[in-house]
């Protein structure tokens, strides 16, 4: 029996919209290796960095932006709508509270940073250096907001069903833009028994790391709509794991217009994250 088959029976007059919903993701996780070329997909570590590319800096303090994460493309389950190659990268200002977050559609990127290199070279003699790379950007820690513990990644290809607080689900399932048909306490807690409990918790697993695919939302509410991005896709997620801590237990993402991951143009990738 499949998994969207044990669904509780105040589900089957909706399975099928469900599964409409099916999508193809990459997930990926924490690896360990011996060595990791400055190439290679990996969270924490070192950047590729031709030398003759300038390092990216906020535009709010001017200041050298914290590395996190890189995912080469080439490493990872083709995804339609990805690119095939290329390396794309994500920076945030690691000294800030909020991380670089964005605050608005007119100011996207001033203290974070994603950048895309199409062509990638092979050659560390081409690049800049670890040592480099450490001491243009390293920061102490009593200055950091977030800790990461460096690290490979594996990628495997999932698929995935609609997360439960997107914004599309109520309306898609029941024609209503919530699931509970009224604010009063008895529909409330109705509609998280029956429905919000059994798809989050015994359904569908919430939270992890990915590429493509839904996200997921803490405190029920899926900010595309606040920051009006409701046409954007989900780039990346990065959740909270063991060496990777978003700020009591948080969750970020890094979303994008289609139209501009047609283009491959990251340079107007809204990122968000939350905590509890």
């Amino acid at each position: 029996m499949s998994k969207i088959a044990q669904l509780p029976e105040q589900f089957r007059p909706l399975i099928k919209t469900i599964e409409s919903t099916l999508q193809t993701c990459v997930e990926f996780d924490r690896e360990e290796k011996s060595h990791v070329h400055l190439w290679q997909s990996n969270l924490g570590m070192y950047p590729y960095f031709p030398l003759e590319s300038e390092y990216p800096c906020s535009q709010v303090s001017n200041e050298p932006l914290q590395f996190l994460a890189q995912i080469n493309f080439s490493e990872i389950p083709q995804l339609d709508g990805f690119p095939e190659k290329g390396i794309v990268q994500f920076y945030l200002n690691m000294k800030a509270w909020d991380l670089g977050m964005d605050e608005s559609l007119e100011h996207v990127q001033l203290n974070h940073r994603v950048l895309y290199f199409p062509e990638v070279n092979e050659d560390e003699s081409l690049l800049k250096t670890r040592e480099t790379l450490r001491n243009f950007s390293e920061i102490s820690e009593d200055e950091a907001q977030l800790w990461v513990d460096g690290s490979a990644l594996a990628f495997n290809k999932a698929q995935q069903y609609m997360t439960f607080f997107d914004y599309r689900f109520a309306p898609l399932l029941f024609n209503r833009q919530e699931v509970y048909v009224s604010s009063n306490y008895e529909d409330i807690l109705h509609a998280y028994q029956h429905y919000q409990m059994p798809y989050t918790e015994d359904f569908q697993s919430e939270g992890g790391h990915r590429i493509g695919g839904y996200a997921n939302y803490l405190h029920s509410t899926d900010h595309r709509t606040e920051f009006g991005i409701e046409d954007h896709l989900l780039l990346m997620q990065l959740d909270t794991d063991e060496g990777l801590e978003w700020c009591d237990s948080g969750i970020a993402q890094w979303y994008i217009h289609p139209d501009d991951l047609k283009q491959c143009d990251f340079s107007k990738v809204v990122f968000l994250w939350a905590c509890h």
